[in-house]
């Protein structure tokens, strides 16, 4: 029996996908389970906040006009859990903060949350 598991093991360990494993879509199914789970204060407050975001007007243009309020809100903190990926990337408007390219954050901004007005991406 011990051998078939090590033997299972190790042909999950080299056939799976590394780069695969958590992506855009895998964030946003976490993000739907949260946004189910939050008190109705904590989903309003969070609402609320994803207002603010630079990326909010590109994400409501994806979703149907005939979509509800609250179905819309939902899409809506399932894209935004994909934006600190994105401007991981090359985005324009966002630079790397410290050395070993922005790894070893450094200064007194990555230590403090200042919303989106920081355009520095603490890794």
């Amino acid at each position: 029996m011990g051998r078939h598991a090590v033997a299972g093991l190790i042909i999950v360990l080299f056939t799976a996908s590394s780069a695969l494993a958590w992506n855009s879509k895998g964030h946003m199914m976490v993000a739907y389970v949260a946004y189910q789970r939050l008190t109705p204060a904590a989903r309003a407050r969070v609402d609320d906040l994803l207002l603010r975001n630079p990326s909010y007007t590109k994400w409501e243009m994806t979703i149907p006009a005939t979509i509800s309020g609250a179905e819309k809100k939902l899409r809506i903190f399932m894209l935004a859990a994909t934006w600190p990926d994105e401007i991981k990337a090359a985005h324009s408007g966002y630079a790397d903060d410290g050395s070993d390219d922005g790894s070893r954050p450094d200064g007194a901004s990555s230590e403090q949350n200042t919303g989106y007005s920081d355009n520095l991406r603490h890794k």
